[in-house]
């Protein structure tokens, strides 16, 4: 873990240095001695591997807090335990543009787009790892861009770097359908350029093939609903998530729990993941955001947010994922003694903190003291695992030709796994419920639910009837407000 973090903190500096990012030598004048300068650079593939490894920084560090608040908060599966503050508006719809979180999860997607823009500039096409390292520049101009559209709708569209004061005012929002157009050209090169697997290197969070075709499948199912509407694309999604599920290169882990723990990340089941270092080297921030706080609480944590307690119960009692999705037992001190208390009586009294916290991200792994628990860990973050393959496969084939056995051997194969019944003899819309439950019961806490609402065309209904949500919902809140900062800068609003 250690030789990543030091990789990722030299591929951040050379970044910096191949976006022109000047240091305190320019005001020497000195001429440049190196051969690492701009000009001459990137030379070959391991200088692309130093300016892949800075981006990959700028998604862990995306990854941590904003993104997350931004999507899951101002949705019906997360609550912020706040009375006041930005975090209690986002919760309860009562936010402006000058949100903070608002602010820093659209800075943070640009930042990576910007940099994707002058690796795309800068890297030779002429060789064959000039197009692999254009490929995965590519993929995270796309995945960056397929979440700025779906929070902020309608944005503007930069495909070249920005190299002058002038260019950065110049600013004009892209349609929908043009930030589309734009992520399926990225993706449609990614998946043709990038690897099954890097050569000679272990899983690091460099995008694969397999990781553009499930984007894309992601992409195109999306394009299918809310708000382009164009149905033709289900079909689309449908073939591309069979691709990857018959490439051969995934299966579904048996145990939904090993998903989710250090000693078994980047399984068979994992398509591209945030990995995390050690947590003396950086870590993740989602484990301790997430648990609760008091004195002599044993993995206690800063207790940002909370699961919703009507959305933990529409789980069954006997689906396997309930007990790994959320974390309602916790062990606490007390007299010296350890004891098991539940969700109901860790918070004192106070109805802000007897809530459930979410429970996939807790594991911490081998030798950390009492003391330790609570802080931060190396466990990954999943942006796509096989199972969603199967998801997207079993909603398109069932949108585009009704209940099959395709659609239904997807759907049943993580209910299986979960020691839930199989589905059947179901209507169209009947199964379309049923698979909408199942995105929900599967990929719970992981970043997807505010999106699937949005597609579905259900957002509207679900928050204004979720318990924080209704005091502030209104169906013009489909999207987030483009910053109050942007909006100062570039007049774009």
């Amino acid at each position: 873990m250690m030789k990543k973090t030091i990789k990722y903190i030299v591929g951040a500096a050379v970044l910096a240095l191949s976006m022109g990012v000047t240091s305190c030598s320019d005001f020497l004048e000195e001429e440049p001695q190196s051969l690492l300068a701009p000009e001459n650079f990137p030379a070959s593939a391991d200088d692309a591997d130093l300016i892949l490894g800075g981006m990959m920084q700028l998604m862990d560090d995306y990854y941590q807090r904003d993104f997350f608040l931004s999507v899951a908060v101002t949705s019906d599966e997360v609550d912020a335990k706040y009375t006041s503050g930005d975090r209690y508006d986002m919760d309860h719809f009562t936010y402006t543009a000058s949100n903070q979180y608002f602010r820093d999860v659209w800075r943070d997607g640009y930042k990576v787009i910007s940099s994707a823009n002058t690796m795309i500039k800068d890297i030779p096409e002429t060789t064959e790892w000039g197009k692999q390292y254009l490929a995965a520049a590519r993929f995270y101009r796309a995945m960056n861009y397929f979440h700025l559209v779906r929070m902020f709708g309608p944005i503007p569209l930069r495909t070249k770097p920005v190299e002058a004061l002038e260019q950065a005012s110049q600013v004009d929002k892209e349609t929908e359908e043009g930030i589309y157009t734009q992520i399926v050209e990225d993706l449609t090169y990614a998946e043709q350029y990038l690897p099954v697997s890097w050569a000679g290197a272990i899983d690091d969070g460099r995008p694969t093939m397999g990781a553009a075709k499930v984007l894309l499948s992601k992409v195109y199912i999306t394009m299918a609903g809310y708000p382009l509407k164009q149905t033709a694309y289900y079909t689309k999604a449908a073939e591309k998530a069979k691709e990857v599920i018959n490439a051969g290169t995934y299966n579904l882990v048996n145990d939904f729990g090993d998903l989710f723990k250090v000693a078994t990340e980047n399984g068979p089941e994992h398509i591209w993941s945030i990995q995390y270092s050690d947590p003396k080297d950086g870590g993740t921030m989602m484990t301790t955001q997430s648990r609760p706080s008091g004195g002599g609480i044993k993995e206690g944590g800063w207790y940002f947010w909370n699961t919703s307690v009507a959305f933990m119960d529409t789980f069954d009692d006997m689906d396997a994922r309930k007990a790994v999705t959320f974390l309602a037992e916790i062990k606490q001190m007390v007299d010296g003694e350890e004891q098991v208390i539940t969700y109901i009586d860790w918070g004192g009294g106070d109805p802000l903190k007897t809530k459930p916290c979410l429970g996939k991200y807790q594991d911490y792994g081998e030798g950390r003291s009492f003391n330790d628990e609570g802080k931060r860990t190396g466990l990954n973050f999943p942006v796509f695992r096989l199972a969603e393959a199967y998801l997207i496969l079993a909603e398109a084939s069932n949108e585009a030709n009704g209940p099959s056995a395709e659609a239904y051997d997807a759907i049943n194969r993580l209910r299986t796994r979960a020691g839930m019944p199989a589905l059947s003899g179901l209507d169209q819309s009947g199964l379309r419920a049923a698979i909408q439950q199942e995105w929900s019961f599967e990929l719970a806490h992981e970043a997807k639910r505010r999106f699937n609402l949005l597609r579905w065309e259900r957002l509207d209904e679900v928050m204004s009837q979720d318990e924080h949500g209704k005091v502030g919902y209104q169906p013009s809140m489909k999207y987030l407000p483009i910053p109050q900062d942007e909006t100062d800068l570039s007049g774009i609003e």
